[in-house]
């Protein structure tokens, strides 16, 4: 995480805030009057009636564009995440062009670096990303948001800082092979 949920969170409460009178903090705001809010976030699937997470996401997503008008707006966290790689990028790829069509203004956190590619080709598309310092082995989260798109990522450096990374595992399973005598095949 280097801040991307987080500035569409607060995007969000900002226009709610906006829109019902409240003061936003911040140098300078412009809140235009939106109709919706719909947000989109990663949540399991629900078991119990039979649905995956990926199918979740789909029926919200296909809700959203039931609803959505030119005047609202959607806030899509990592969508199309829980299927393959090559299906979420084509959903979210769909899912993007849909929304401009109706010309719902749309913020998108994804992984998916083809979708950079599609927002320099819609007229109504922009990027935008998180500054990020990398300062050894360490990332700098800055908060800073720019113009642009990013052209790395930062996924080995967050897994090597928290011990997930292969090394870490490793460790982790010497240590369990040493104090409790676990097996290893």
């Amino acid at each position: 995480n280097n801040g991307k949920t987080t500035y569409m969170n607060a995007l969000g409460i900002a226009q709610a805030m906006g829109q019902a009178g409240m003061m936003i903090l911040g140098q300078e705001a412009t809140i235009s009057p939106r109709d919706n809010i719909f947000t989109h976030y990663i949540r399991p699937g629900d078991l119990v009636v039979g649905e995956s997470r990926y199918a979740h996401e789909l029926s919200r997503i296909k809700e959203i564009v039931k609803r959505a008008s030119g005047n609202s707006l959607i806030l899509m966290d990592e969508p199309c995440s829980g299927t393959s790689p090559e299906d979420g990028r084509k959903e979210a790829d769909a899912i993007i062009r849909t929304a401009g069509e109706l010309g719902v203004t749309t913020y998108v956190t994804t992984h998916f670096h083809n979708l950079i590619d599609i927002a320099k080709e819609l007229p109504y598309g922009k990027n935008l990303y998180c500054v990020v310092n990398v300062d050894g082995d360490d990332l700098v989260y800055t908060y800073k948001i720019r113009n642009g798109s990013s052209n790395q990522s930062n996924g080995m450096y967050l897994a090597r800082k928290m011990g997930a990374d292969r090394n870490g595992l490793k460790d982790i399973l010497t240590e369990r092979v040493e104090k409790e005598g676990l097996q290893l095949r």
